[in-house]
């Protein structure tokens, strides 16, 4: 397993706390589905239909999301290969209307 450390923290936006990375995956699924640009997540490299096994050491991707400037850990299968991740959680609106 590879352990990739991703230091980019974007500035924030919105009034409240609420940080992503710049995925998007189904409600009830573990796939990737859309990687914003200049995102965290497109930044190290995480691909449109790329597999979350676990956020922060739990099952699934509900921990996904968070307190902004905070980093999540996720697992991730990658090209058939089980990756680490960690990646901050930004708000960044130039990031999110796309």
């Amino acid at each position: 397993m590879l352990e990739v450390v991703i230091g980019l923290i974007l500035q924030g936006y919105t009034s409240n706390n609420y940080g992503r990375i710049g995925i998007t995956v189904p409600h009830h699924g573990n796939t990737i589905t859309k990687v914003y640009t200049h995102s965290p997540a497109y930044e190290i490299g995480l691909e449109k239909g790329d597999k979350i096994i676990s956020a922060d050491g739990e099952p699934g991707t509900k921990l996904i999301t968070g307190t902004a400037g905070t980093v999540v850990t996720l697992k991730v299968l990658h090209k058939d290969r089980e990756y680490v991740y960690y990646i901050p959680r930004v708000i960044d609106k130039e990031v999110y209307d796309q």
